[in-house]
């Protein structure tokens, strides 16, 4: 029987796999995508360099990953965004007023 405080090897995949993922937008944001170094990833992280290369096979895959996920957050805060309009509203400036926040975004 599992103990209660005890992760699987895959929580602790997809837990080390979202850090790294998490670092690496940051790196884009931060930086762009010109200036992204496996090292920096890492130092961000807090991890070594070699967690990097057990889940990603090459530093394009981890950003592709990273934008992979990014897109997918964005996405959802667009959603979250128009999810519930107040009544009467004008819906279509409210999807463009939702999506103008989203391009201003650094993200």
């Amino acid at each position: 029987m599992r103990t209660l405080d005890r992760k699987t090897q895959e929580e602790r995949s997809a837990e080390t796999q979202g850090k790294l993922l998490d670092a690496t937008i940051s790196c884009l944001i931060t930086n762009g995508y010109n200036s992204i170094t496996t090292t920096k990833v890492s130092r961000i992280a807090k991890m070594s360099q070699g967690s990097i290369f057990k889940h990603y096979a090459t530093k394009q895959d981890l950003v592709a990953a990273a934008i992979a996920k990014l897109y997918d957050q964005l996405i959802e805060t667009y959603e979250f965004a128009i999810e519930f309009p107040p009544p009467e509203s004008d819906k279509i400036k409210l999807c463009l007023t939702a999506l103008w926040a989203l391009f201003e975004s650094p993200a």
